[in-house]
């Protein structure tokens, strides 16, 4: 079943239930009330028929004789037959019985000489003159004769008005429940067209967002989700892509020093294979990395935490670096604050990061630089710094230098730097102690690293 039929049918049965309890409500109320209403009127008929027939006794010598007259001849200011009454064929009947119960006097002169029976007379008011009873008096509509009474016909009108004012609403509950459900699904359907696209690997396809409410979220986290679906497609194509041109160097230098070996225009000579055996380092230098960065992007990467006093590590790591940096004529500065204290890492991963990020420094800092390694406590984490003053980092690539595989521009025009990978594996290696790690810089200015990484508690 289509959800545009489920809103629609929603709202009818709504409209419906809403129509029938208003029906319900407004009858019994209305029905309540104009009952009220007409035995209000009733009673201040009776006193105004009381009070002229009456009167008609006394001036008739204390007798009825003759009152049929007040029953069928207008008189001025009354309706037919007496106030407000018009007489035959009127809203209300008027009946006068003697003291036995015969009628001597009746608005529609079919009753006259007969006699009311004990229920009937129970409903008259009795007329008492001189604390005698001298007649009976009733007042009734004209269903008893067949004609439909007043408040009949009054409730008649109102549940033919509820009626209409239901078929109005029904028909608009339907006209408004398809607008709506119509407004509602047609977004819903443009996002369903749009994930089957998705799934058909059209990752360049997306939705409109014309509306600001969950809907246009929904809309709008599609969109999102769209965007990191291509862009893991891209990445994954492009991983490719630079695995097999990492792969192709290498494979080609050992293919062609071994055919001409094969053919003799090469002898294997121990240089000649040294640099086979170089080029072989490079692809196992390569695979290694790779498998190291995969385990790390899946959180399966084995790290060994122990509680380790940093200082001693950073003397380990920048023994061998300080001496390298030396003999380039760059100089090198280890700014740690004393008392650290330990924390919790696996030693040998972030002896990685700490040797990625000097060699990328190494690399970009020309002679008479200068290296700077800082370690300071901040709160609950240690604060790792290291500055360059090399050409820096161009903007356009600083978003990306922690992404496999990607070399600034600077790096691309140097043959043999790396692959591109140091980067992205110290990241992983940080954010799987639980740390952050980012990059500033300015063209001109150098560059500085920054990660931090927990405390032990």
């Amino acid at each position: 079943m289509k959800l545009s039929f489920k809103i629609t049918a929603a709202m009818v049965t709504v409209a419906l239930v809403a129509i029938a309890l208003v029906a319900i409500t407004s009858n019994i109320i209305a029905g309540r009330s104009f009952n009220t209403y007409l035995n209000r009127q009733k009673e201040l008929r009776i006193l105004e028929w009381r009070s002229i027939l009456l009167s008609y006794y006394r001036r008739n010598n204390e007798s009825f004789e003759g009152v049929q007259s007040l029953f069928s001849y207008p008189r001025p200011g009354w309706g037919r037959g007496g106030p407000g009454f018009s007489g035959r064929g009127g809203l209300e009947r008027i009946i006068l019985t003697d003291k036995e119960g015969k009628v001597i006097g009746d608005s529609d002169g079919s009753f006259l000489g007969k006699r009311l029976n004990p229920a009937e007379l129970k409903e008259a008011f009795p007329l008492n003159y001189n604390q005698d009873t001298i007649g009976y008096l009733l007042v009734t509509t004209r269903s008893e004769t067949g004609i439909r009474s007043i408040e009949q016909d009054f409730r008649d009108s109102v549940l033919l008005g509820t009626a209409l004012s239901g078929l109005m609403a029904f028909l608009l509950a339907i006209a408004l429940g398809l607008f709506l459900a119509r407004r509602l699904t047609t977004p819903l359907g443009e996002l369903v067209s749009a994930a089957r696209k998705i799934a058909s690997r059209q990752w360049n396809h997306r939705v409109n967002i014309s509306s600001k409410d969950e809907i246009g979220e929904l809309a709008q986290a599609f969109n999102s989700m769209a965007n990191s679906l291509e862009g893991y497609e891209n990445s994954r194509k492009n991983l490719m892509a630079d695995i097999a041109h990492e792969l192709r160097t290498p494979l080609a230098v050992l293919r062609g020093n071994l055919e001409a070996i094969q053919e003799g225009v090469s002898e294997p000579t121990p240089e000649l294979i040294a640099s086979l055996h170089d080029e072989v380092l490079r692809i196992s230098r390569l695979v290694k990395d790779l498998e190291e960065l995969s385990l790390a992007e899946i959180g399966k990467l084995a790290l060994h935490f122990q509680e380790v006093s940093l200082e001693e590590l950073l003397e380990r790591v920048t023994t061998t670096f300080a001496a390298e940096a030396a003999s380039r004529g760059i100089e090198f500065r280890l700014e740690v604050e004393r008392s650290l204290p330990l924390v919790r890492i696996d030693p040998d991963r972030i002896t990685q990061v700490f040797l990625n990020l000097l060699s990328n420094a190494l690399w970009h800092t020309p002679p008479a630089g200068l290296i700077r390694l800082q370690v300071k406590k901040e709160k609950d984490h240690l604060h790792v710094c290291i500055a360059d003053t090399g050409p820096g980092i161009d903007p356009q690539d600083l978003p990306y230098i922690f992404e496999r595989f990607y070399r600034s521009r600077s790096s691309q025009l140097q043959a043999g730097r790396g692959m591109g990978l140091g980067l992205a594996i110290a990241r992983e290696i940080v954010v799987g102690h639980g740390g952050q790690i980012w990059a500033e810089s300015k063209p001109g200015q150098g560059s500085t690293f920054h990660f931090i990484i927990p405390l032990a508690h």
